[in-house]
């Protein structure tokens, strides 16, 4: 019979932003070796007191899930510095450079791996949703 893995998945929480559904974590973290890495699941522009998206302007939208997913790694012990992918995803790329000026002020000098997916359509009609992996 095999032996049980030593890694733990641990499932993280944030009280500063939107709450996850029922389904899932906001994020997950492993710790190997001396090493933590969080992974974080989709964060849209819900605003934390309302679960209601913040407005239907996409700027507004992009800027609250990036707020979103800065406390939900602060609120776990790591800063945007921490982070070493990000996974963004819109309606059109016709928005891309709009989003590139919001998530630039996020990351100005610190600048992660990163790819931009258009899609068809995202949770509770939000225009634009950002998940990031980060490592301690």
């Amino acid at each position: 019979m095999e032996s049980e893995s030593q890694i733990k998945v641990n499932m993280l929480s944030s009280d500063n932003a939107a709450k996850a559904a029922p389904t899932y974590s906001v994020a997950t973290s492993v710790k190997v070796g001396d090493a933590t890495f969080i992974f974080g699941a989709g964060c849209i522009g819900l605003d934390p007191k309302t679960s209601k998206l913040v407005s239907d302007d996409l700027k507004e939208q992009v800027t609250q899930s990036m707020e979103n997913m800065k406390a939900i790694l602060e609120d776990n012990g790591a800063t945007l510095k921490n982070v070493t992918r990000c996974q963004l995803y819109c309606l059109t790329m016709d928005d891309f450079a709009a989003i590139n000026e919001v998530y630039a002020t996020f990351f100005p000098e610190h600048l992660p791996a990163r790819a931009c997916v258009a899609v068809k359509e995202l949770p509770l009609g939000a225009k634009f949703e950002i998940l990031c992996d980060a490592v301690l």
